[in-house]
């Protein structure tokens, strides 16, 4: 059957931005469970090197780059901030 109300409506424009709203989502999702696996290995080996790594309280802390990461005893909070020293101090 073909006809008007009978065959869907089709939105050159809209089929264009839909496809682009769909590779941008599924780009994220991708991105987003290679983050997923990367932050699960790096908490993994932080506590591999606990013994290493822990500060009094328990936290885990390690320097990399010109950024500090810490995992939260207990928490299991993973945070990778920016560290501010210098270093000629």
């Amino acid at each position: 059957m073909e006809g008007p109300g009978v065959a869907p409506v089709k939105l050159p424009k809209v089929d264009k931005l839909a496809r682009t709203y769909v590779e941008a989502r599924d780009t994220r999702i991708t991105a987003l469970n290679e983050e997923i696996e990367s932050k699960r290995k790096l908490i993994e080996a932080l506590h591999f090197h606990a013994d290493q790594i822990k500060t009094p309280d328990g936290t885990l802390m390690y320097h990399f780059d010109d950024s500090i990461i810490t995992l939260e005893a207990g928490k299991e909070k993973l945070k990778v901030s920016a560290s501010h020293v210098d270093e000629e101090e």
